[in-house]
């Protein structure tokens, strides 16, 4: 039976990434940091700039979660061909 491809990494893809030690650390790393810039009281851009504070905010996350998808989507590739005989 064919797997129906999508964009985004099914949940075990992801978590099976994060907790694998042989994966790539660089994603891992941009992840906490960016979880830990969401809520650092101290920003690029402060947030009382209401709308333009939290863009910046709002960007770096949202690169951070799209490049740990785009390689949790690779990595999940690659063990669904090495696990076919």
């Amino acid at each position: 039976m064919k797997k129906k491809l999508s964009y985004f990494p099914s949940w075990k893809g992801i978590i099976g990434y994060l907790l694998d030690p042989s994966s790539k650390k660089l994603p891992k790393i941009l992840l906490v940091l960016a979880v830990i810039y969401l809520f650092f009281p101290f920003d690029l851009i402060p947030d009382f700039a209401v709308i333009i504070g939290w863009l910046d905010d709002l960007g770096l996350n949202l690169f951070a979660f799209w490049y740990v998808l785009k390689t949790a989507k690779t990595y999940e590739e690659r063990s669904l061909i090495q696990e076919k005989p």
